[in-house]
Order: structure tokens, then C-alpha cells, then sequence
């Protein structure tokens, strides 16, 4: 049970980082292309 809530854990951490570095892509370069 507990290696569930450590997958489920390592998931989000994962997800959370991914949009957030999408988003801070996102802000970071499109200003610089214009």
C-alpha cells in the first residue's frame, strides 16, 4: 500500500514539474521572439 502512495507521489511531483516548466517556458521565450 505504501509503494502506491509513493507512485502516486513521484506522478504528480512529475506532472507538477513538467507544467511548470512549461509554463515558465512558455513566459521566458515567447517575449524574447518578438
Amino acid at each position: 500500500m505504501k509503494k502506491l502512495y509513493l507512485l502516486l507521489a513521484a506522478l504528480v511531483v512529475m506532472v507538477v514539474a513538467l507544467s511548470s516548466g512549461f509554463a515558465c517556458y512558455g513566459l521566458c521565450y515567447e517575449p524574447k521572439m518578438r
